[in-house]
């Protein structure tokens, strides 16, 4: 059951620690808050969990690509709890698995084994709608991806890669584009933002369970059916491929694309809330591995669909304002989490988690339980924040104050700390 309006179901108390001091973004992006989802007791999932809210170590991510963000909320994906739903999928696209390395930090770590860039012109998925267009791999051997760490971690907006590699990088892209890489706002329609290329990262998969889905030769979103090469192993051909198309990294803001994939990090990689965009990613905590499919995931064309009520407007619909704010500050938005039938974690194997399908000729698995929360966020939330407002009377500020003006807030800057504000309001300092 995805109806939203069953929220209130389930909720239960959540242990949670209050911040009494604001810094850096968080006094100017949408996100005023961390909803955390590390493999730790103290994470919303696991206590959820410990609530009978959810009966699986395991829930998913989706987030979907919005080009503006509205302080009342964009529609931004959605969050199951338990497992997954598979009427978030693309069609043809399977959850395909890969295994993470388990630490004492509680942060998801995977092995990346090869960066591709496809040129521009076939499309979002993994398997371009070109075959002709040529994927040049970038230099780096495995070992050097993976000599530091190929984190998944949502709360962090954008994608960094090892600088040690950046030269071979900036090299096939001026190839492929015919200008440098670069990280300086530029003005860009639809049709040159989709020539720009696509990113493909190629994960290690789970072998065994990607064979067991049965396509034939190789499932959507295998290295297998995305770079096809007779030379390669048969088990290399189950690796898992991560498409990251120009909508994902290049971010629109105040009217113009700023790239924000970087190859600059010291050591690691961090792979952010941009590559995870446009794919429904499953994390099973007991089993250790991360499922992929790939997904618009469009939770409010999922309720209409269903025929379920839809508490939000559209973006971009003469909603009167709730879906077009004055922020541009890329995506973000409404995160909707739903729930699921099925109390069963997903496996990713063949006939393993059927559940009521919507309709006859797309039937889902729905192997989650969850809640249904509205949020917002910044680019693609970069992790899943709440927001509203504190109103306070006759209260102390420092040096920022944030005044609620209507629906809006209102940024009062450099106010003295002995000043006193009556009306409704809440403080940064």
């Amino acid at each position: 059951d995805i109806d939203p309006d069953q929220a209130r179901e389930y909720q239960f108390e959540l242990d949670f620690i209050c911040q009494t001091r604001l810094t850096g973004l968080f006094k100017t992006q949408l996100a005023d808050g961390i909803l955390g989802l590390d493999n730790s007791k103290n994470a919303y999932w696991h206590q959820a969990m410990r609530a009978n809210i959810s009966d699986a170590s395991a829930f998913a991510l989706c987030f979907a690509r919005q080009p503006t963000a509205s302080r009342e909320g964009t529609e931004a994906g959605a969050f199951t709890l338990g497992g997954f739903d598979e009427r978030l999928h693309n069609e043809g696209s399977s959850v395909l698995y890969t295994p993470f390395n388990k630490n004492e930090r509680g942060i998801f770590d995977v092995d990346i084994k090869g960066i591709y860039l496809r040129k521009g012109g076939g499309g979002d998925s993994a398997l371009s709608t070109n075959a002709s267009l040529p994927i040049m791999s970038l230099g780096p051997s495995e070992a050097e991806l993976n000599s530091g760490r190929g984190l998944i971690d949502s709360g962090t907006t954008d994608t960094y890669l090892p600088r040690k590699f950046r030269a071979d990088f900036m090299r096939v892209w001026k190839e492929m584009t015919s200008v440098p890489y670069h990280h300086e706002p530029i003005d860009l329609s639809e049709e040159e933002l989709n020539r720009l290329p696509t990113v493909l990262f190629q994960l290690e998969g789970d072998t065994q369970a990607n064979q067991k889905l049965g396509s034939s030769p190789y499932p959507l979103g295998t290295l297998g059916s995305a770079i096809p090469d007779v030379n390669r192993s048969m088990a290399e051909n189950f690796d898992v491929v991560v498409s990251m198309p120009a909508s994902h990294y290049m971010e629109y803001k105040n009217g113009r694309y700023i790239n924000r994939l970087y190859v600059d990090d010291a050591f690691d990689s961090t792979l952010g809330a941009n590559f995870m965009m446009g794919h429904d990613i499953v994390f099973e905590i007991e089993t250790g591995r991360l499922g992929w499919a790939e997904s618009t995931c469009d939770y409010l064309s999922l309720l209409d669909e269903l025929g379920e009520p839809n508490p939000w407007e559209r973006p971009g619909e003469d909603d009167g304002g709730k879906g077009k704010g004055k922020d541009t500050s890329g995506s973000g938005g409404t995160n909707a989490t739903h729930k699921n039938d099925s109390k069963q974690p997903g496996n990713g194997l063949s006939g393993g988690n059927d559940s009521d399908g919507h309709d006859e000729a797309k039937s889902g698995r729905s192997t989650g339980t969850t809640i249904v929360i509205v949020v917002a966020a910044t680019l693609g939330i970069t992790s899943v924040a709440f927001y509203g407002k504190k109103h306070y009377d006759q209260r102390p500020f420092g040096s920022s104050q944030y005044q609620v003006a209507g629906s809006e807030l209102e940024l009062q800057e450099n106010a003295d700390p002995s000043d006193t504000f009556t009306s409704p309001s809440f403080t940064i300092t």
